[in-house]
């Protein structure tokens, strides 16, 4: 996880940046899409070096990340049939298709929540929702308050308590991540035993 607190250290640099917000939510935008690297430690470092700016890190964030993935769930839906084709052709039967689309509509909220909660590639999930021709509210829904929690959490804890946070995250940062790591399990076993 070295390279993931190097990229934090690095984005501390770019905070200081007069176009930090604007950056912070074109980053998002692209996160969602194709970007493998997750914004909060862009987010974080952002609301660390203006803590009182946190809620407009927030919503830079938040409305960048929803509008990426709304390109990457129709980006999704436009290779939907070409996807099917090669999975019918060489992975799975018709019938294994059918039920991945039962299934991910019977869950479409809870998958896509728990995409945008953890810090699993989110890009994964919008453009799976729209593989699988899933409804458009309930992605967008799920979309909305997974991502609002997530950045919600960061932005409100560095609002109130700025610099203290940041010197916690750096010390603790191994814990964090593991941590992290605990919540994702949780949430896909979660998830496994809700649709069944």
């Amino acid at each position: 996880m070295k390279w993931l607190k190097d990229f934090y250290l690095f984005c501390t640099k770019v905070a200081q940046n007069k176009w930090a917000l604007p950056f912070l939510g074109i980053f998002s935008f692209f996160e969602s899409i194709i970007i493998p690297i997750p914004a909060d430690p862009l987010m974080m470092a952002v609301c660390a070096s203006r803590p009182r700016a946190s809620i407009k890190a927030f919503l830079w964030t938040v409305i960048g990340s929803l509008l990426g993935a709304t390109v990457g769930y129709f980006l999704g839906l436009y290779f939907s049939g070409f996807v099917q084709s090669l999975l019918l052709k060489y992975l799975i039967s018709p019938e294994q298709w059918d039920y991945l689309i039962e299934t991910f509509a019977k869950g479409a909220f809870l998958f896509v929540f728990i995409g945008g909660f953890t810090p699993l590639p989110f890009k994964v999930f919008a453009v799976t929702a729209g593989i699988l021709n899933g409804a458009f509210l309930p992605f967008i829904l799920g979309a909305a308050v997974g991502r609002s929690l997530r950045f919600g959490i960061i932005a409100v804890l560095f609002y109130f308590y700025g610099h203290e946070i940041k010197s916690w995250i750096e010390k603790n940062f191994e814990k964090v991540v593991w941590g992290i790591t605990a919540i994702i399990t949780f949430g896909f076993v979660f998830y496994l035993l809700t649709i069944r």
